[in-house]
């Protein structure tokens, strides 16, 4: 199967604090509006490979390796978690130019 590329940018707010809280779970909070948001394993994942690369596109095939499981199986779970994130001001979306 084919996996189509969302070809986005992530910028993640500055106002973002990330906690570590146990077991692979961890909680994300914008200190300026008080919005949090909770991961499990596969979103805490996500959420360090996003601050690794500000493409969308590269953190979800780190994810897919790190979890050892296959990219059409997590991502729509992944962008279902990056437009929460988006939603809540965390952090936002522009497209990605690719040369």
């Amino acid at each position: 199967m084919t996996v189509e590329a969302l070809n986005l940018k992530i910028s993640i707010s500055p106002d973002v604090i990330f906690q570590p809280v146990l077991l692979g779970e961890s909680l994300l909070l914008n200190v300026k509006t008080l919005t949090y948001f909770a991961f499990d394993e596969l979103g805490t994942e996500f959420w360090k490979a996003l601050q690794e690369t500000p493409d969308a596109d590269q953190a979800m095939r780190r994810v897919a390796t790190v979890s050892r499981k296959p990219l059409e199986e997590i991502r729509p779970r992944l962008q279902a978690v990056l437009s929460g994130l988006e939603r809540s001001g965390l952090l936002t979306t522009e497209p990605l130019l690719r040369q």
